[in-house]
């Protein structure tokens, strides 16, 4: 793995966010992550992606708003 090349965006074109986290439901990044996702080096994007499957899997596993 060549750890200069940064990570690719892990969007998948499922763009909401939960009002609840504040995470993308699709990626799981907050909207600043979304935004500065460009600006950012390959160590921070690789620090980031190393926490979104934790970060759905907290998400979807909190009963949705409404809801006992």
């Amino acid at each position: 793995m060549d750890f200069s090349v940064p990570p690719p965006s892990p969007c998948v074109r499922i763009c909401v966010v939960d009002p609840d986290s504040g995470l993308c439901v699709g990626c799981g990044r907050t909207i600043e992550e979304i935004t500065v996702w460009g600006e950012l080096d390959a160590d921070e994007r690789r620090a980031i992606v190393a926490g979104l499957a934790r970060r759905r899997e907290a998400t979807r596993s909190r009963p949705a708003r409404g809801r006992a």
